[in-house]
């Protein structure tokens, strides 16, 4: 009966913690990005973005970082987001 029990609770509480993703932050990950034209890597190491486009390598995001972002949303700590927002001038700001 306690594994039951104990069964419940721990999935109870994985869904709290699933409904308050800004409980989790991401330290590091790599992942691939089927584009249009290539599949790329995007990395996030230590707080610092990384992708193995051109776009990326010129401009420092890409729309590859900027997905993952979107999809990650608040599990990437805010002072380390690089994707948006941009300003109305549509130049990203840092």
């Amino acid at each position: 009966m306690h594994m039951a029990s104990s069964l419940i609770s721990k999935v109870a509480k994985a869904k709290m913690y699933a409904a308050e993703p800004e409980r989790l932050q991401f330290h590091s990950f790599a992942l691939t990005v089927r584009g249009d034209n290539d599949t790329h890597t995007v990395t996030f190491q230590e707080g610092v973005w990384d992708c193995t486009c051109k776009g990326f390598h010129e401009d420092h995001f890409c729309a590859h970082t900027m997905a993952v972002e979107r999809i990650l949303s608040v599990t990437i700590p805010q002072s380390l987001r690089q994707g948006e927002p941009f300003d109305a001038s549509g130049i990203h700001q840092v």
